[in-house]
C-alpha cells in the first residue's frame, strides 16, 4: 500500500476514515498502582489473615493469638 492509499472492505483490509464519527474510541485506563510502596513483597501471619487481621509475619509467631485455635 502506498502513503495515500486505502484497503477496501472488500479485500480484507482497512478502509480509511473520513469523519470523526466513523472512529471507535477506547478509554484508557491506567495501569493499578501496586499497594507496597518499597517494591517488596509483605507477608502476613496466615492465621491471623483467617480471622480477618493482617499482622506481618516476621516475628510474629511468638506473639500470635491465634496460634491455639486449631
Amino acid at each position: 500500500i502506498t502513503p495515500g492509499s486505502s484497503r477496501n472492505s472488500s479485500s480484507g483490509g482497512y478502509s480509511s476514515c473520513s469523519t470523526p464519527e466513523e472512529v471507535d474510541v477506547v478509554a484508557f485506563t491506567p495501569c493499578p498502582q501496586p499497594v507496597v510502596e518499597d517494591d517488596q513483597k509483605r507477608y502476613f501471619c496466615q492465621r491471623c489473615l483467617n480471622h480477618a487481621q493482617e499482622h506481618p509475619r516476621k516475628g510474629h509467631k511468638p506473639f500470635c493469638e491465634h496460634v491455639i485455635n486449631v
